[in-house]
């Protein structure tokens, strides 16, 4: 009577342990699986944020055929790239010197994704 005890304590233990295993494997899974998650996700917002500033960089870059009379008549430009705005503030801050700034935002949150500020100086 004894010996049978002991033969099914020694299955019990075993079925313990692989339950114990499969817990440890699930767990592990799971982390790993957010983890790929986690950085698809961070890859896709670096992807967006680039984006952006490209376009931005874009606008910032197109105004410099623009004459410094004709400025001013940026202000408030937008311009769509489909997920994101791009939009241009011009400021004449003194008789020779405009800022200029450009900010992304996104489409569907509202959210800033970049900005970008820069000086001109009026041409003599």
């Amino acid at each position: 009577m004894n010996h049978q005890r002991s033969a099914r304590a020694r299955r019990g233990a075993s079925l313990l342990e692989v339950l114990v295993a499969v817990a440890i494997l699930l767990l592990t899974s799971l982390g790993l699986a957010h983890a790929f998650t986690s950085a698809g996700l961070a890859s896709k917002v670096s992807e967006r944020d680039s984006a952006a500033r490209q376009s931005i960089e874009q606008m910032i870059d197109d105004l410099g055929s623009v004459p410094t009379s004709q400025l001013l008549s940026w202000n408030g430009a937008l311009r769509d790239f489909g997920n994101h705005t791009a939009s241009l503030a011009v400021r004449n801050v003194s008789t020779r010197l405009f800022l200029v700034e450009a900010v992304a935002i996104d489409d569907a949150t509202g959210a800033v994704l970049a900005t970008i500020a820069t000086f001109r100086a009026a041409e003599s």
